[in-house]
Parts: structure tokens; sequence; C-alpha cells
């Protein structure tokens, strides 16, 4: 297409030479020259805007990526503090059924001191709890 262009535009040129009284010499390898210096030009200015806008892209990409890479951070820490707020409400939950002999307060609490669950373990104090939880039914 560009060819084909610049050809009409060196015939027009010609034509108004030969209209005008100014005869030239038309070369057509002069010519070829100065259209492929001209495609190789425009390739050149293509490649470098086309590197230009995957540049631009990259460099979007990385800052939304940090972005979201840094949300992500934020949204795992609230919800590891909800889950750690949960259990220790979950933990106070049951030492107060276990302060009042509720049997299922007494083998959670059992259970929590046998797995360490929220407590250090301790062996001893998990059987204390659940020998309570028998006796309370």
């Amino acid at each position: 297409m560009k060819r084909q262009i610049a050809i009409a535009i060196v015939a027009a040129t010609l034509c108004a030479d030969i209209a005008s009284g100014q005869s030239r010499h038309y070369d057509p390898r002069i010519e070829n020259a100065k259209w492929q210096a001209e495609a190789r030009q425009e390739a050149k200015r293509q490649a470098e805007a086309q590197a230009k806008r995957y540049s631009d892209a990259k460099a979007s990409n990385a800052a939304a990526g940090a972005a979201q890479v840094q949300q992500d951070a934020i949204n795992s820490t609230n919800i590891i503090a909800k889950q750690s707020a949960a259990k220790e409400k979950a933990l106070q939950l049951n030492q107060a059924q276990a302060a009042t002999n509720n049997a299922y307060g007494l083998v959670r609490m059992g259970e929590r001191y046998r797995d360490g669950d929220g407590v250090p373990k301790d062996a001893i104090k998990a059987r204390e709890y659940f020998s309570k939880a028998v006796v309370a039914g």
C-alpha cells in the first residue's frame, strides 16, 4: 500500500515537472531506495512504539501485582486476627461453662488441655477436667 502511494507521488511529480517544462530523469532505483529507507524508518518507529507500550504495560502490571500482594497481606492479617479473637472467645466461653460444672464445658476444657488448644498442654489438668465431666454427667 505504501509502495503504491509512493509510486503515485512520483508519477504525480513527474507529470507536474513535464507540465511545467522541467524534465528530470526518473531513476526507479533511486525512488526504490528512497521508499525502502522510508519503510525502514517507519518499521523502526513502530517497533519503538510497541516496545514502549510493552514496557508501560509491564510496569503497570508490576504495580498492580504489588498492590494486590499488599492487599492480600492485609486481608490475611485481618482474617488471622478475627480467627484469633473467635478462638479466644470460645476459650472464655468454655472456661465459664467449666466453672459452673457444665459437662460440655468440662469436656472441652479437658480436650483443650490435652491438645494444647489455647492453653498449655497439661495431661494432669486434662484428666481432672475429664473426671469432673464424668461426675457432672
